[in-house]
């Protein structure tokens, strides 16, 4: 199953896409599981308490310096390199891997770069059984064909009515995609119950499908606040209680 997680910016879709790991950490604690932090900002990996050694972004800026600079010898399997310097990039941790995107694309033209690039992320994910993708705010990675297959995408939204219409325009963009990509569900985080009502019934105006509402929790300001990684909240906390409910209604666990 492949799980991306997208949104306004600023709405909690790192937060969320870190509950659903701890979420299926638990529940199928045997499971190989690939998170996906395909954000610029890249604050997943503070979020879990984990540090990485390099991103596909400066595996991408090497990449196009080495083939556009004629520094691969003639004949040399270009997918077999990109595989080898992916597989640098992959963190293995005891529970996960971590694979961070990092920074968008510079200069120049990315095509030959993104092509081989597509084909390792296609021969990657097939090996994991959960791929938990913490997208940017949009779906860069997914229409471009980088991250391919995608189940699940949960779309973040706030009290604002722009995260609305941002889950519109990106409910639209999956349409385009057709088959690529599977059902759309929405999440209201940050929001108290009387909130959320209100959120759901916009939403449904707009022809928007919710899965359910995460509320605020003293406990996550608490550790953000002082840099402790979420994965200290024990399984009866109000946000990872909040989130089960979320996940089994998107038919997640």
């Amino acid at each position: 199953m492949i799980l991306a997680f997208t949104g306004k910016g600023g709405t909690g879709k790192t937060l969320l896409a870190a509950l659903t790991v701890l979420e299926l950490l638990d529940r199928h604690p045997d499971a190989d599981l690939l998170v996906v932090d395909a954000d610029p900002d890249a604050n997943m990996p503070d979020v879990l308490g984990v540090e990485v050694d390099t991103t596909l972004g400066e595996i991408r800026e090497h990449f196009k310096r080495e083939i556009e600079g004629g520094g691969l010898p003639p004949g040399f399997d270009k997918q077999a390199y990109m595989e080898y310097l992916v597989m640098n990039a992959l963190q293995e941790f005891d529970d996960y891997d971590l694979l961070v995107m990092g920074r968008s694309e510079g200069k120049g033209c990315y095509c030959a770069v993104n092509h081989w690039l597509r084909r390792v992320m296609m021969d990657l994910l097939p090996n994991y059984d959960y791929v938990i993708v913490d997208c940017e705010a949009g779906l860069e990675h997914i229409s471009r064909g980088i991250i391919e297959g995608v189940d699940t995408v949960l779309t973040v939204v706030d009290h604002s009515y722009k995260a609305l219409r941002t889950a519109v325009r990106i409910s639209k963009l999956i349409d385009e995609l057709e088959s690529d990509v599977g059902e759309m569900w929405v999440v209201a985080n940050r929001v108290t119950e009387d909130e959320y009502a209100v959120i759901r019934e916009k939403g449904e105006e707009l022809g928007l499908k919710f899965a359910g509402f995460v509320r605020p929790d003293d406990e996550v300001v608490r550790l953000e606040l002082h840099g402790i990684p979420l994965t200290e909240l024990p399984p009866d906390a109000k946000v990872r209680r909040d989130m089960r409910a979320v996940l089994t209604r998107a038919g997640v666990l």
